[in-house]
């Protein structure tokens, strides 16, 4: 079905787009419980969480299949989103774009009682790989601006909801790996508490609790005097340090208005989209490591 040109028949047929991706969504999850065709609704994630002095950020890794997103952006997507799509690459390409409003809802992170952060996407991060026709991995970069108080213990809290309904449960099946680390200095960590205890537990063995426990992680600390004050990520890029490793490859930002180019690399069957070489992907500091050196980079993976 995904070798098909679906603009082609929605054009012929008078399809909408919209009841053509539901339709797909049917038939696959169809043929995927009797003939295993296809895999099930899946939604696997991986998210890395790292504070500093002057902001947290967020990279997010969500591993998702063609039927999810079919089922999923038959809900989210707008009306003008389906005449982009042409195939499940652009399906991926449209739904990032409207799922990263969703995941920002969904990371609640606060600064002892203060109110929630407020979060940013690193829209000139965003990567979308296409492993094979039916499987996609997109990865999302998020931060928010704080300002913690100087000499005072501070507490973060984050959580996430993210692909959760209202009484805790997943959306769609898939596991959950959930990190938490300081990175870039000028604070003193006392504690932090992430569940990576449980993250190596069969799902099948959870309690509701401890599922619930993988959606949530803590930190208590002291920010040290003579540190930098909160400033916005463009400054900070704007003064060399970059955010984030670079990813291998990123795509455009995806902008309200923009088109965006095909930029979904591929690493099964030959794909109409380009393919571009890729460089080692940097890994982000963990408590207790050497802080990460300043190093050049080239223009082709500087921050803008």
């Amino acid at each position: 079905m995904s070798k098909l040109k679906w603009g082609r028949i929605a054009v012929k047929r008078g399809f909408s787009m919209r009841s053509l991706l539901a339709a797909f969504a049917f038939l696959v999850l169809t043929l995927g419980a009797t003939a295993h065709t296809f895999p099930g609704m899946r939604a696997e994630r991986e998210i890395a969480v790292r504070f500093s002095e002057t902001a947290v950020r967020v990279k997010y890794k969500l591993e998702i299949n063609a039927i999810t997103m079919a089922a999923e952006g038959n809900q989210i997507l707008k009306k003008e989103d389906f005449s982009q799509i042409k195939g499940l690459r652009d399906l991926a390409k449209v739904y990032a774009k409207r799922k990263a409003d969703l995941l920002m809802d969904g990371l609640d992170a606060k600064l002892g009682d203060g109110e929630r952060l407020s979060w940013k996407l690193r829209e000139d991060r965003l990567d979308i790989t296409a492993e094979s026709d039916q499987q996609f991995v997109i990865r999302f970069e998020f931060e928010a601006a704080w300002n913690p108080p100087v000499g005072a213990k501070s507490k973060f809290i984050f959580d996430d909801h993210t692909f959760a309904n209202s009484d805790g449960t997943d959306t769609f099946p898939g596991k959950i790996i959930l990190t938490l680390a300081e990175d870039g200095g000028g604070l003193t960590v006392s504690d932090i508490d992430d569940p990576r205890k449980l993250q190596g537990k069969p799902p099948l063995d959870l309690t509701p609790k401890e599922k619930a426990r993988l959606r949530t992680a803590s930190a208590e600390f002291t920010r040290s005097a003579g540190g930098r004050d909160a400033r916005a990520p463009e400054d900070e890029r704007s003064a060399g340090r970059p955010l984030f490793p670079r990813s291998p490859v990123s795509s455009p930002a995806f902008g309200k208005t923009a088109s965006p180019r095909c930029s979904i690399r591929t690493r099964g069957p030959a794909c109409s989209c380009s393919s571009r070489s890729s460089s080692a992907r940097g890994t982000p500091s963990r408590r207790g490591t050497a802080r990460r050196s300043s190093r050049p980079t080239s223009s082709a993976s500087a921050a803008p």
